[in-house]
């Protein structure tokens, strides 16, 4: 149900897992959840991290038997948290914490997988003032290994920043346990930009929002129209222009749109809602005019991928292992037609 709603990746969880079976947190064995685990994987078409509990061993050798057991399930991540196996109410020391993760680490390596490891320390949820020791797990974490950091149970945002600077340039997960953030306070925290915070029509609201924010507020994927653009740089609503050439101004009027926008300081990012050929023409139009760092197109795999998406081009338009996009040399926009592709679709 959830990969039909959208989601690009799952998780499990430990407590819903073992109480939908009728036993406590921490009740299940490991080879209940590895059963678990690949029923989830073979299910979905979606990444799945693992819930991995504190690996189902005490001893670094025995985190990482059940780490390699873990990976043939088929998940894409899984978490070893710092909870001692024979008393959940207490702790490893960081030094046997470091020493179980890194054993974790190498199962990962030797197995040549693609999976994350998520370290996670459980200090806050048993005293949510030991915020100093779970940094300093959290950082020795990272030095070990880890891919990814969390400490479930911190709360404010000063906590949650020094967390972030802490580990970085690695990310911290966070779970939400209060619902306490301001828009205010996400610039802070290395938020971006706000996309479509308010209805498109509320250009006011919009120029409220970011004057009192200091946060980008970014639009105009949906316009139709160079005037509903020419009208949100004028209201001083946007901080971010982001039309799709193809689906409303085109290319020309789009570069002329892109250059106010500069004059003004603001970015030209545009919102691909189409194919490679989309991708393209929205590429050349922001490369050409130096509108902006990013630029937004599909690409969800595993459901969404290039290949897919361009399935008519000989080529599929792709990004590199750092998340680039290179602007073709070519003439035109770069692009060739897969005519067998297309013919195929040919209605007689």
């Amino acid at each position: 149900m959830l990969q039909l709603l959208g989601f690009e990746a799952l998780a499990s969880t430990s407590s819903g897992f073992a109480w939908t079976t009728g036993r406590a947190d921490y009740a299940v064995t490991r080879d209940d959840v590895l059963r678990h685990l690949t029923s989830l994987c073979n299910a979905v078409d979606l990444p799945v991290n693992a819930d991995f509990e504190s690996g189902f061993a005490s001893s670094p050798e025995g985190v990482a038997e059940n780490v390699a057991l873990a990976i043939e399930t088929g998940v894409s991540g899984l978490s070893i948290e710092d909870r001692k196996v024979e008393a959940v109410s207490e702790l490893y020391s960081l030094e046997f914490s470091v020493a179980r993760l890194q054993a974790a680490r190498k199962a990962i390596d030797q197995a040549n997988a693609d999976v994350v490891l998520v370290a996670r320390t459980e200090g806050l949820l048993i005293d949510r003032h030991a915020v100093t020791t779970a940094i300093d797990k959290l950082v020795a974490f990272a030095e070990a290994g880890a891919d990814c950091l969390y400490a479930p149970g911190v709360r404010s945002k000063a906590d949650i920043l020094a967390m972030v600077r802490a580990v970085a340039p690695k990310p911290l997960n966070v779970l939400a346990l209060e619902p306490y953030l301001k828009v205010a306070e996400l610039a802070d925290l290395g938020v971006v930009w706000l996309e479509e915070p308010l209805p498109a029509a509320d250009l006011a609201g919009m120029r409220t929002l970011r004057e009192q924010t200091g946060i980008r507020v970014a639009g105009g994927e949906m316009a139709r129209t160079p005037d509903e653009l020419l009208a949100a740089l004028a209201a001083e609503a946007l901080d971010v222009l982001q039309p799709d050439v193809v689906l409303s101004v085109g290319m020309l009027r789009a570069r002329t749109l892109a250059e106010l926008a500069l004059q003004q300081g603001r970015w030209f990012t545009p919102h691909t809602w189409t194919n490679g050929l989309g991708v393209l023409a929205n590429l050349h139009v922001a490369a050409g005019v130096g509108g902006g760092p990013y630029l937004e197109f599909p690409y969800d795999p595993p459901g969404w991928t290039p290949e897919r998406r361009d399935f008519f081009l000989t080529e599929p338009v792709g990004i590199d292992a750092a998340g680039c996009i290179r602007v073709p040399a070519e003439p035109g926009l770069g692009a060739h037609i897969d005519a067998d592709a297309v013919a195929k679709w040919r209605v007689a």
